[in-house]
């Protein structure tokens, strides 16, 4: 699947699931999981709940997400380019 065919969108942080999957909330009430990759946990560093991320989806499963980067305070996006 090319990335340009992925839907991103933000989420809050539910709780954590596993190592790397977490409980995500869309701000349309929609719940799903959403992993982070290996590549990008020390980039992102620890997730808590609360915390506000951008999710990448994929146009086939919409229950399953990848967590690309964090949503800072001011609204700004820290990610690493992937």
């Amino acid at each position: 699947m090319p990335k340009e065919d992925a839907i991103h969108v933000p989420a809050q942080v539910l709780g954590p699931l596993g190592v790397a999957a977490y409980r995500m909330r869309l701000s349309n009430g929609y719940e799903l999981v959403a992993h982070v990759t290996r590549k990008l946990q020390p980039v992102i560093g620890p997730i808590q709940p609360g915390d506000q991320v951008d999710l990448e989806l994929s146009p086939f499963d919409l229950s399953r997400g990848r967590i690309i980067g964090r949503i800072g305070p001011s609204g700004s996006i820290a990610n690493a380019a992937v």
